[in-house]
């Protein structure tokens, strides 16, 4: 099978974000099983120039391309919309890249996120069967407040285009029920239409077996102590600020308890302020600041070391569609204690796996890591059953197979609705056509601004006009005896010098576009 992932993230060069993390696994298991896989991503933002050539990794082929250099033109859907900028920034090099290649050779199906509509050329042209999977929607960011997202006209604009993308692609694919659930309420799909295939692990790189991180005692696992792993970004949704919370009832009721968080700091605290900084005052406070060990960041290829150390993993994040530390804590053979929130659970089995508790509750989490701490055999156990979890649900090359089935599924859904396109014309116009869009779009908040500019003067003048009638009949006579000066010195040539001046600045202006 010919296959396309349409996806700005893919690493080592742009993160391992979920997303990457996902495209990065499965294409790599889909190529080892002999398909042809091909990723179109994204260079960093600093890359400039043409695109870089095709490179291979475990024979995916990866196509990098450039930021769309055309619309950073668009100085003003910048100022204004900078979210939407942003999107379309994105899509439309890697729409380009995607036609070149399809054009070659077809693909046999085509994978895109939700998250900001990076399939939305491909859904409005149904030039290739397409799935869209779900990670997270811009649209529940906004919805929920995360990340400081304003709830604004541009955030609109991004989630309407995530909305279309949905419902114009031949199939979605989710990772949990519950953000399936979402989806359906948010766009009008039917729920039964959304097919549900778990993330995948990768159970060779995060296993039980193998070296463990190189941390001093009492952060290590030769030091008599029970730890405790947190992995994530400090930030609200990831919950991190109740499992501090949970800290000095935890120590109290088992002195041997270390913490190790691993994530980088963010200022979305209050007033956009250092959320480690809070972390750290809060436990030095309660006299805990040395039962933490903060670790800014740790190399991918390193994280399995950290895992390993860990006695029990927590994932209090107050919303997750399924997040990969639950996934990599299992693989590695770690009872995991999730929150209710999102689709966590989905991937944590109570009492066998790992632990739920409720979100944002900072008691209840105590309470179940003292649990998990206090009963040795029950945590290892947890460990085992963890570890075959992961295995038998899991394993890429068990959610492979699931993908391949989606994929024959969207093809027999493209084959019944592919003329029935949004976009009618030529799908090589669309580019153009996106550009033109943003163009007038720029050019009408240009003329807007001017227009503004001139009541704003206008409005001066006539005020001045009814304060001071003197001094104003003064400073036009003045202006236009400036301006006679200049038509008189120079009468044959003004006109024409104008005209040919606004023409080569039409014409500058189009070839910058273009």
């Amino acid at each position: 099978m010919r296959i396309c992932f349409i996806s700005r993230e893919y690493p080592p060069d742009t993160g391992w974000g979920g997303i990457g993390a996902y495209t990065y696994q499965l294409c790599r298991e889909l190529a080892r099983q002999g398909h042809d896989v091909h990723v179109v991503c994204l260079t960093k933002k600093t890359v400039s120039g043409a695109n870089p050539p095709m490179s291979k990794d475990d024979q995916v082929h990866v196509h990098r391309v450039v930021w769309a250099d055309s619309l950073r033109l668009a100085a003003l859907l910048n100022v204004t919309q900078p979210n939407t900028h942003h999107v379309l920034r994105a899509a439309l090099p890697m729409w380009k890249k995607f036609l070149e290649l399809h054009r070659a050779q077809p693909f046999d199906a085509v994978e895109a996120p939700d998250h900001l509509a990076e399939g939305i050329f491909l859904a409005i042209t149904r030039i290739a069967p397409l799935v869209i999977r779900l990670h997270t929607p811009y649209s529940k960011f906004v919805a929920e407040g995360y990340h400081n997202i304003k709830n604004d006209f541009d955030s609109f604009i991004v989630s309407t285009l995530e909305r279309l993308a949905m419902s114009e692609a031949d199939l979605l694919s989710s990772p949990s029920v519950n953000l399936a659930e979402y989806v359906a309420n948010d766009t009008g799909v039917a729920l039964e239409q959304i097919q549900i295939v778990r993330n995948p692990v990768d159970t060779e790189k995060f296993s039980p077996e193998g070296k463990t991180a190189d941390l001093q005692s009492p952060f290590n696992a030769q030091s008599g102590s029970k730890l405790v792993y947190f992995a994530g970004r400090l930030e609200e949704r990831k919950g991190i600020k109740y499992l501090i919370q949970a800290v000095p009832q935890v120590v109290k009721a088992v002195p041997e308890a270390r913490f190790i968080v691993v994530g980088a700091d963010t200022n979305t605290g209050a007033g956009k302020t250092s959320v480690l900084k809070s972390l750290k005052e809060f436990l030095a406070k309660n006299s805990c600041l040395d039962k933490v060990h903060f670790v800014s960041h740790v190399a991918l290829a390193q994280m399995p070391e950290y895992y390993r150390v860990a006695d029990v993993c927590t994932v209090p994040s107050l919303f997750d569609n399924a997040p990969y530390t639950v996934l990599e804590a299992l693989a590695s053979g770690k009872p995991v204690i999730g929150s209710t929130a999102g689709g966590t659970p989905e991937y944590i089995e109570p009492n066998v796996t790992g632990l739920h508790v409720p979100k944002a509750d900072a008691a209840a989490l105590a309470e179940a890591i003292i649990a998990m701490l206090a009963d040795d055999n029950k945590r290892l156990e947890a460990g085992k059953a963890a570890r075959q979890a992961a295995l038998n649900q899991y394993a890429c090359g068990v959610i492979a197979k699931e993908a391949l089935r989606t994929y024959a599924l969207a093809q027999e859904r493209h084959n019944l609705r592919k003329s029935d396109a949004i976009y009618k014309k030529a799908p090589e116009q669309l580019a153009h056509d996106v550009v033109q869009f943003v163009k007038g779009y720029h050019g009408h908040m240009h003329t807007f601004g001017e227009n503004l500019s001139m009541r704003y003067r206008t409005g001066l003048g006539l005020k001045l006009l009814f304060t001071r009638p003197k001094l104003s009949a003064v400073k036009v006579a003045l202006a236009s005896g400036k301006i006679m000066n200049k038509i008189s010195n120079q009468p044959a040539g003004l006109n024409n010098f104008v005209s040919r001046l606004e023409k080569t600045v039409e014409h500058k202006s189009q070839e910058e576009w273009d």
